[in-house]
């Protein structure tokens, strides 16, 4: 069942990533580029529909239009929530020892969490696809190893299959992720389909806890491509502006839910 599981995932990411360069499809031709009957597309595009991922009209499916140009430059991420990204960092911190190796993956949060580690003096390793991490490592007491790859300007990262061996031939024993999104329903997610694959693979190659660092406007969101379910998360690290329900939701499955709170100025 849990194969079953996986096989549908996977077909649906790729369905994902056929709209994003196709934007309209027929069921038809679905069927005949993935290899699988009709009945199948139809049952997926149905769940996809459901997840608000897709819509269906007459003759076909497509984006919808909100969903495709979700993904914003690294420099407007950069301009929202810088405080709130502040004290996440701060807080995540606090789940890194001496001796650790850290995959830490792409996004301005991410990025405030490498300079809040830097800045800590800890003795670390950190293996990032975050092509911005050099530019605020300045302390010899942490070893930055990037995995290089393709470069994308608009999130300032790497990807793709040089990306992937790279992950593939190390075992960290932690694993800190910023995300587009984050529900106890649809688990993590990403707008883009190259950074999911980066993000799945860090989960799998990390023996230790999976630290989600996400500010309040990502959590009970879900954007298209999954990138694991809510149950391969050990914590998540948001700030106090968030929704408390979805948080109690999170919760409720066993995850360890950190509120950031913003330092007082004291005169």
């Amino acid at each position: 069942m849990e194969k079953m599981s996986s096989l549908t995932e996977k077909r649906q990411q790729k369905i994902m990533e056929y709209l994003e360069k196709h934007r309209i499809v027929k069921t038809a031709e679905l069927s005949n580029w993935l290899n699988v009957s009709e009945v199948t597309i139809r049952r997926d595009v149905k769940e996809l529909e459901q997840n608000n991922q897709i819509e269906r009209f007459h003759g076909g499916i497509r984006l919808i239009e909100d969903l495709s140009d979700k993904e914003m430059l690294f420099e407007e991420k950069g301009s929202r929530f810088n405080e709130e990204k502040k004290q996440i960092a701060k807080e995540a911190v606090n789940f890194v020892q001496d001796g650790d190796t850290i995959f830490i993956n792409s996004g301005s949060t991410a990025l405030s969490v490498i300079k809040a580690i830097n800045d800590s003096g800890k003795i670390v390793r950190i293996v990032t696809n975050n092509a911005l991490a050099p530019t605020v490592v300045d302390n010899y007491s942490v070893e930055l190893l990037m995995t290089g790859g393709e470069y994308r300007i608009k999130s300032k990262s790497f990807v793709g299959n040089n990306t992937m061996q790279m992950i593939s031939n190390i075992v960290a024993n932690k694993c800190i992720l910023g995300v587009n999104g984050i529900s106890a329903e649809a688990g993590i997610s990403t707008s883009v389909y190259q950074e999911a694959g980066v993000n799945e693979l860090m989960i799998k190659s990390c023996s230790g806890q999976v630290i989600v660092i996400a500010d309040s406007s990502k959590i009970g969101t879900f954007y298209n491509f999954k990138t694991a379910d809510i149950d391969q998360v050990d914590v998540l690290i948001t700030d106090s502006k968030a929704d408390h329900s979805k948080l109690v939701s999170i919760r409720d499955k066993g995850i360890e839910v950190v509120i950031s709170e913003k330092e007082e100025i004291t005169v």
